[in-house]
C-alpha cells in the first residue's frame, strides 16, 4: 500500500490530533454511566462534565491561546503554511522523501471518522473522512486503504458526498463538524472530478466548519452547504449556503444568529426544492462555552432555500442543545428529528407525517436512557435505511435500531467495552437492507446481516499519539499512548496486532533496564507501573498530593544517572527516589507557577528534562 505519510506538517499536527472521547479507565473494565433516570442533573453538572470530557482537545488549544480569549486562527493556518512550505524546501535540497517512511501501526486501533460515503455505483469504493487525518480511499471494499487529501491544509473533514450517479464528482466539507474545544477548523468546500484522487478548493473558506453538503438530483450544479462556522468567536459566516453555479457563486440563504450554527441539513427526496436545517447555538473558547440555547431549531424551505420558515407546532420550544434530521426516503411527508437537552441527553426523538407542519414524540421507553450518555452534542444522527425503510437507526455510544416507530429498540452492535465495534457513532452508509457501514471515533465496522456479526473495515493510519517510546529491550518495536485508546506497542511487522496495553488516554510511556518494568500515563497525570511485562498494573502515584493542579498531559521522565529516580511536575516538581518497587514521590520545589489564577488548566507545570551530562541539573 502507498502511504504517504507526512513529514514537517505531521510533526506540527501531530500535537493537534487529540480528540475528544470518553475516557476507558482501565483496560478490558467497561465504564459505567450514570443516566438521566438514574439521578437527576444538577445546574452546572452538565457543563462540569462537558468541560472534563472537553480536556483532551481543549488541552491544545488552551495552551496556544491563554491569556487571550480566543484562539487565532490566522495564526494557526499560517503555521500550516510554514510547515508545508518547510516540507517542500526540504525535500527540495535533499531531505526525507515520502519514500523513505514506512508506516510503523497500528491499523487495528483505528481513529476517528466523521464521514463514510460509497460511490453510487461501485459498492467496493469507499471514502473515509477522518476528524483530522484527511480522507483515504478504497477501491477494494475496505481491503486497503491509500490517502487522497494530505497535500491541503486542513486535514479535518466534516462531510463526503458523491454527486448523485456519478462515480467521478464528489464534494467534501472540511472542519470537524462535531465542534469541540479543539483548532480543528477548516478552509472551506472541496471538489473532485476523479472520484476523489485529486481536490480543488471551490470556496466557502470563512465558513471553518461544513457539517452537511447536499448536491440536487436534478441539477447538479445546484449545491448547498451547512455551516457551522468558526465556533471560537460569533461571527456571521454561518447558515446555509446556496450555489446554482457549481460553487463559482455561494449566496447565505439562511441566516440564525452569530452564535448559531446549521449542524443538519436535509432533502425531501421527491420534491427537490424542499429542504429542513436544524441549527445549533455553539460558542467554545477559553471564556465562554456555549453549546445550547434558544436557537435550536429546525427550518424548512419550499423554495430550494431561497427562504426559510422555523417549525414548530409539537417541537420543544424552550433552550435545546444539537438536533440531527432524518426524511423518509420514499414518502416525504415523513421526518424525523432527534433533540438533544441541556444536560446532553436525548430530549427526544419526534415524527412528522405531514412534511414538518406537525410533530409528535416517538416512544423512547425501551431505548436506552443514557442512549448519547451526556454526549449528546458530539454525536447522536439518526439514519432510515433507504432500502429498508421502516429501519430507523440512532447512533450513540452504541448504535440503536426500531423497526417500529420506537415501539421497541434494539442495540444494533456489541457492547463498547469489547472492542469488536468501537464507541461513539459518527456517521453511516449503507449498501443495501442489512447491510451497512459505520464510522466511529475507532474506524470503520460494517455488517452484512443487520449486526449479528461484525468486521472491522479500515486500516487507515490515523490513530492519534501523543507520545512514543522506543522499547530498548526490543529494537524497532515502538510504544505509544493514544488519544482514546490508551497505551499500545509493536512496529510494521505486525501493524494489525498492537495489543491494548492500558487504557484511558494514552500519554508518556517509560522503560527502564529490567525488561519486564513499564511506566504508563493516562488523563489528568494518572500514573502506573507494571512489574511483569505489562500484565498487571499498580498505582504509581503515592506521595503525589491528589490535590494538586496538573496537566491534562502530566511530564514525567526517568532520570539519565539512576534507574531508581523519576520526575514528574505538578504545579510543582516531584522526585521519586525508589524506582517502581519501593516507590514514594516527594516534591522537590515550590509553585513554579504564578499560581492558581484562573483555571488549573493554564497553571501547571508541561515540560520538564534532565540534563544528560549534569544530574544535578
Amino acid at each position: 500500500m502507498n502511504l504517504r505519510i507526512k513529514k514537517y506538517v505531521a510533526v506540527a499536527l501531530v500535537i493537534a490530533c487529540i480528540i475528544l472521547g470518553i475516557a476507558r479507565i482501565q483496560k478490558g473494565s467497561p465504564l459505567i454511566f450514570e443516566t438521566a433516570v438514574d439521578r437527576p442533573q444538577v445546574a452546572g453538572e452538565a457543563e462540569a462534565e462537558m468541560e472534563e470530557l472537553s480536556a483532551p482537545a481543549e488541552h491544545f488549544e488552551d495552551v496556544r491561546s491563554y491569556p487571550d480569549t480566543k484562539f487565532d486562527v490566522a495564526a494557526y493556518v499560517a503555521a500550516l503554511q510554514n510547515a508545508r512550505q518547510m516540507q517542500n524546501k526540504t525535500a527540495a535540497v535533499g531531505g526525507f522523501t515520502d519514500d523513505q517512511w514506512r508506516l510503523e501501526g497500528p491499523s487495528n486501533i483505528g481513529g476517528r471518522i466523521n464521514a463514510v460515503a460509497v460511490d453510487p455505483n461501485n459498492p467496493q469504493v469507499i471514502l473515509a473522512g477522518c476528524a483530522a487525518g484527511g480522507i483515504f480511499k478504497t477501491v477494494d471494499g475496505g481491503g486497503h486503504w491509500f490517502p487522497v487529501f494530505d497535500d491541503h491544509l486542513s486535514l479535518a473533514i466534516g462531510d463526503i458526498t458523491y454527486e448523485p450517479g456519478s462515480s467521478s464528482v464528489v464534494y467534501a466539507g472540511t472542519g470537524d463538524v462535531n465542534s469541540g474545544g479543539y483548532g480543528y477548523v477548516g478552509d472551506g468546500l472541496y471538489k473532485s472530478t476523479d472520484g476523489g484522487s485529486s481536490w480543488t478548493n471551490i470556496g466557502l473558506g470563512n465558513t471553518r466548519i461544513i457539517s452537511r453538503v447536499i448536491v440536487d438530483p436534478v441539477n447538479h450544479n445546484k449545491l448547498y452547504v451547512a455551516a457551522m462556522g468558526l465556533r471560537m468567536e460569533r461571527n456571521n459566516d454561518r447558515g446555509v449556503y446556496v450555489s446554482t453555479n457549481g460553487g463559482t457563486t455561494w449566496a447565505q440563504t439562511l441566516f440564525v444568529s452569530d452564535q448559531t450554527g446549521i449542524i443538519d441539513l436535509v432533502q425531501d427526496p421527491v420534491y427537490k426544492l424542499v429542504l429542513y436545517a436544524s441549527s445549533w447555538d455553539r460558542i467554545r473558547s477559553d471564556q465562554e462555552n456555549t453549546s445550547w440555547g434558544p436557537n435550536a431549531k429546525i427550518w424548512k424551505t419550499t423554495d430550494g432555500g431561497m427562504s426559510w420558515n422555523a417549525l414548530s407546532n409539537g417541537l420543544p420550544s424552550w433552550p435545546q442543545c444539537r438536533i440531527n434530521l432524518a426524511v423518509h426516503p420514499t414518502n416525504p411527508q415523513i421526518v424525523y428529528a432527534a433533540y438533544v437537552d441541556t444536560t446532553y441527553y436525548l430530549t427526544g426523538i419526534y415524527k412528522s407525517v405531514n412534511a414538518g407542519a406537525t410533530w409528535m414524540p416517538i416512544d423512547v421507553s425501551t431505548l436506552a436512557p443514557d442512549a448519547l450518555g451526556s454526549f449528546g452534542w458530539y454525536f447522536g444522527n439518526i439514519f432510515i435505511n433507504p432500502y429498508s425503510p421502516n429501519d430507523l437507526y440512532l447512533a450513540g455510544i452504541q448504535l440503536y435500531r426500531t423497526q417500529n416507530d420506537g415501539t421497541n429498540w434494539t442495540m444494533v452492535d456489541p457492547e463498547w467495552w469489547t472492542y469488536l465495534v468501537h464507541a461513539d457513532k459518527h456517521d453511516m452508509a449503507f449498501l443495501g437492507p442489512q447491510s451497512f457501514i459505520v464510522a466511529t471515533d475507532g474506524g470503520l465496522f460494517k455488517t452484512v446481516d443487520n449486526g449479528i456479526a461484525w468486521t472491522r473495515l479500515d486500516d487507515i493510519p490515523n490513530t492519534q499519539s501523543y507520545r512514543v517510546a522506543v522499547n530498548p529491550h526490543l529494537p524497532g518495536t515502538y510504544t505509544t499512548g493514544l488519544q482514546d485508546n490508551g497505551t499500545t506497542s509493536g512496529n510494521f511487522s505486525g501493524l494489525d496486532q498492537w495489543p491494548r496495553i492500558w487504557g484511558g488516554d494514552g500519554f508518556q510511556p517509560i522503560y527502564d533496564a529490567d525488561p519486564d518494568h513499564l511506566v504508563v500515563e493516562n488523563q489528568n497525570g494518572n500514573l502506573l507501573f507494571s512489574d511483569d511485562g505489562g500484565n498487571i498494573f499498580q498505582p504509581y502515584n503515592t506521595g503525589i498530593d491528589v490535590n494538586d493542579h496538573r496537566n491534562w498531559d502530566m511530564p514525567i521522565i526517568k532520570s539519565h544517572h539512576s534507574e531508581d529516580i523519576y520526575y514528574t511536575g505538578t504545579y510543582r516538581v516531584y522526585k521519586n527516589y525508589g524506582g517502581l518497587a519501593f516507590h514514594s514521590w516527594s516534591p522537590v520545589s515550590v509553585d513554579l507557577t504564578d499560581g492558581l489564577v484562573s483555571d488549573a488548566r493554564f497553571h501547571n507545570i508541561t515540560t520538564i528534562a534532565e540534563s544528560a551530562i549534569d544530574p544535578q541539573l
